[in-house]
């Protein structure tokens, strides 16, 4: 059966010094029930740049520092490494920050910078506290589609359109208006924008959010998107990461401007300087603001990466790469099929995938996702040679994958898993891998709330539609 092993290396090494952060989550865990005390789980990467100024001006305050250490048990979470605990405790964003009770229960949890005498003030309530998500998303009951047939499709899909719909933000001609919550999107959502586009829907929107995202986010010197720009604040998270440039490179590559092609073109060269020597492609550059800072004259030498190759990431990026070379942008397939084979070489390890590796440290834990990407990558290769070269490289890893899925055809599954599970499964080529109703049980588990990114969701609305036959068989694209 598919295997999760929760043996953790000594992960992160970017931790505030002043803070007995213990190593891993569970051993954390352990230690706050037999010392009866309570736990701060703190979510961070190396490159989130308001992490960076989080640490600096609220964790590493000597005020905030003492009373962790005399009250709390704290660890700090690598977002990379341990994506079951983001979708655990509905990180959305970094910095991310969860209180538990010494018994495990939630206390409350919390997005974003918040002063060191605000901190302060909740660590020290012992009750159940101000909950940010609890009551951002409590008015607000996510939706999950009745059934799989034609009615089920029509009503879902018209409730994510006028998602989407909320979503649009005339003044910065993109998708970066309020959710129902309040709080922004700001990250852009290019996986939607080729799910509509191989719609025909919104085609002069799509051509507005394009020109929007090439001043917003484009590095002209260094090559590569941004992260993410506020829309209503002027914060530019410079970091620029692996599966979104992917993925933007395919989006962009469709475009017949040339500037678009040439931003299509420098994220490819981007992708390409986060190779990893041991295989595979490197999560991201790190933001590195002070670099970003400087006058171009200035900048010799690019901000460093963040040296962990994950195997979900690198699926969705294969993924991408092989749409963008469908859409026509030269040099993608070449870089797909390296990276397959270089994630293979790195992260295979006697018999089973590994999720991540940062450095020379290979990570223990092994989720599903990992494989899923990568059968969604080989699948997307090989529909642009026409043959299962790569279907069978991966074999083993889609016999795991099958053998998970059994497991899983009574039980729950969280919405952004059975998306991508829906896509793999749907597929001619893999579906007897899987076993009668795989499909319909993963969509029957997608789910819209109010602050869904509308990307998390388009594998499985473009496997329905497959189901349903409106969409053909063969292209890397999610819109074909």
């Amino acid at each position: 059966m598919w295997r999760v092993v929760m043996l953790l290396l000594c992960w992160p090494v970017w931790a505030v010094a002043s803070i007995a952060w213990v190593a891993d989550y569970e051993q954390a865990r352990e230690r706050a029930q037999a010392q009866d005390l309570p736990l701060m789980v703190y979510f961070d990467a190396p490159w989130c740049s308001w992490c960076h100024r989080y640490r600096d001006e609220t964790l590493s305050q000597p005020q905030v520092s003492d009373y962790l250490q005399r009250h709390y048990i704290s660890v700090q979470v690598d977002w990379d490494a341990r994506p079951d605990l983001v979708r655990r405790y509905g990180a959305n964003g970094l910095p991310y920050t969860v209180v538990l009770a010494p018994d495990g229960s939630l206390r409350s949890r919390f997005l974003g910078l918040v002063e060191a005498d605000a901190l302060l003030a909740r660590l020290a309530d012992e009750r159940r506290g101000s909950d940010d998500a609890e009551l951002r998303l409590g008015d607000f009951p996510p939706l999950r589609p009745q059934g799989t047939d034609r009615a089920a499709w029509e009503g879902f899909y018209g409730e994510y359109l006028a998602h989407l719909e909320r979503l649009w933000w005339p003044p910065g001609d993109g998708l970066h208006g309020l959710f129902d919550t309040g709080l922004s999107l700001k990250w852009p959502q290019p996986l939607t924008w080729l799910w509509l586009e191989g719609n025909a829907l919104w085609p002069q929107r799509s051509a507005l959010s394009r020109a929007t995202e090439l001043e917003r986010l484009w590095d002209r010197h260094d090559g590569g998107f941004f992260n993410y720009a506020e829309p209503r604040a002027e914060h530019l998270e410079t970091s620029k990461l692996l599966p979104e440039n992917a993925w933007m490179a395919a989006w962009f590559a469709g475009s017949t401007e040339r500037n678009e092609q040439q931003a299509a073109a420098s994220t490819l060269a981007l992708l390409r300087g986060l190779k990893s020597e041991r295989g595979g492609l490197y999560q991201a550059r790190q933001a590195a603001q002070g670099y970003y800072r400087l006058p171009l004259a200035q900048r010799d030498t690019p901000p460093p990466v963040d040296d962990i190759v994950r195997a979900d990431a690198n699926g969705s990026a294969v993924w991408a790469l092989a749409c963008a070379a469908e859409r026509g942008l030269d040099g993608a397939q070449e870089l797909a099929e390296e990276t397959l084979v270089g994630v293979l070489d790195n992260l295979w390890r006697d018999g089973r995938l590994h999720h991540a590796r940062r450095g020379a440290q290979l990570g223990q834990q092994v989720w599903p996702e990992d494989g899923l990407y990568l059968m969604a990558a080989a699948l997307a290769l090989d529909s642009l040679a026409g043959g299962a070269q790569w279907r069978e490289r991966i074999a083993p890893i889609s016999d795991e994958i099958a053998q998970w899925a059994v497991g899983v055809q009574d039980g729950a599954l969280h919405s952004d898993r059975a998306a991508i599970l829906a896509w793999v499964a749907v597929q001619a080529e893999y579906r007897e891998h899987f076993a009668a109703g795989t499909v319909q049980h993963a969509l029957r588990h997608l789910t819209l709330g109010a602050e869904t990114l509308p990307d998390r969701l388009v594998p499985g609305l473009a496997a329905w539609q497959r189901l349903l036959g409106e969409k053909e068989q063969g292209s890397a694209c999610l819109n074909g």
